[in-house]
């Protein structure tokens, strides 16, 4: 059995191994951790000694692929949020400047004075 969970702890690192009596069956508890210590989900699993013998390092073998694999999806969702919040932050903009009016721009005339004549006239020889 050993020389089957060998192979399985340069992936973990550490197993736990938690083992009781009930009734004629044993429970036997799998706590791992990884390489970092991040523990991973533990495995119950409950059985006589003769199945346990038979079927526990294929157990192992299958729990971790399924467990390997709800941690490579957290971490694709986890890239992919992080992209996400990126991709919404808002943009620094430039604002254009006005452009500089040019010969070729036609400029504000003043309007006359209304006020002004437009015709000048000699007052005294109306009289």
């Amino acid at each position: 059995m050993f020389t089957q969970i060998r192979p399985l702890l340069d992936e973990t690192k550490t197993m736990t191994l938690t083992i009781a009596l009930e009734g004629e069956s044993l429970r036997v508890n799998l706590m791992q951790k990884t390489a970092n210590g991040t523990p991973l989900i533990p495995l119950t699993l409950l059985g006589s000694a003769e199945e346990l013998d038979a079927e526990f390092a294929q157990a192992i073998q299958h729990f971790r692929a399924t467990n390997a694999s709800v941690a490579d999806q957290l971490a694709a969702f986890e890239a992919e949020a992080k992209a996400a919040v990126e991709a919404a932050k808002p943009k620094p903009t430039v604002k254009p400047k006005p452009a500089a009016p040019t010969s070729a721009t036609p400029t504000k005339s003043s309007p006359q004075d209304p006020a002004k004549p437009k015709v000048k006239t000699d007052i005294k020889a109306l009289f």
